[in-house]
């Protein structure tokens, strides 16, 4: 079955399912998992510019994430 021929029959929040995915990395919990590593890694970056910069943008992206799963 293709998008293209169930885009139309389903609603707003069933498109939104079918897109988003219905595991545990796309569930809250899964989220908060990716925050709390995030955060980690931030921290334990922070002894290096590089490390530092990849630790923020970790978390950052996680911190977006668990915002639209936890909503």
């Amino acid at each position: 079955m293709s998008l293209s021929n169930i885009e139309g029959k389903l609603t707003k929040d069933e498109m939104e399912n079918v897109m988003a995915g219905s595991g545990f990395l796309s569930s809250c919990a899964g989220a908060s998992v990716g925050l709390g590593l995030g955060f980690i890694s931030l921290v334990a970056g922070a002894t290096s510019v590089v490390g530092a910069g990849i630790g923020g943008a970790c978390f950052v992206y996680a911190s977006a994430q668990w915002g639209a799963a936890c909503r």
